[in-house]
């Protein structure tokens, strides 16, 4: 007996129910990111760091990608106390996928392609 999961509560169906999550592009931008906790290398604890680091760099896109030069990078990760390198890496590395498989929605392509038709 297989069970089906409800994805926006990550629960099985079959328990209580505790609500679902609507996503909308204005719900989108208040998602949290998905960072690693820690540093691969050394284990420092950085996922709280990332939300700063991002008001730092300059602006978010829709995409989730951010508009700033190399200088204001470098100066943010001082500023945070990311000293070591392999730290550093974990933060300029870092892509927020989230953002855009939040978007997919295998209906809307299916609208798509059928218009395109």
């Amino acid at each position: 007996n297989k069970t089906d999961y409800d994805f926006a509560t990550t629960t099985p169906t079959s328990a209580k129910p505790r609500g679902r999550i609507q996503y909308s592009n204005t719900q989108i931008a208040t998602i949290n990111m998905i960072i690693p906790i820690r540093c691969f290398s050394c284990g420092k604890v950085i996922a709280d760091l990332y939300e700063r680091y991002v008001e730092l760099i300059g602006t978010v896109q829709e995409n989730g990608d951010t508009i700033s030069d190399g200088y204001v990078r470098l100066d943010a990760m001082d500023q945070l106390g990311l000293n070591r390198y392999c730290c550093r890496r974990m933060m300029l590395t870092h892509v927020d996928l989230i953002e855009k498989l939040l978007r997919y929605n295998p209906a809307e392509r299916d609208i798509i392609k059928s218009g395109q038709r």
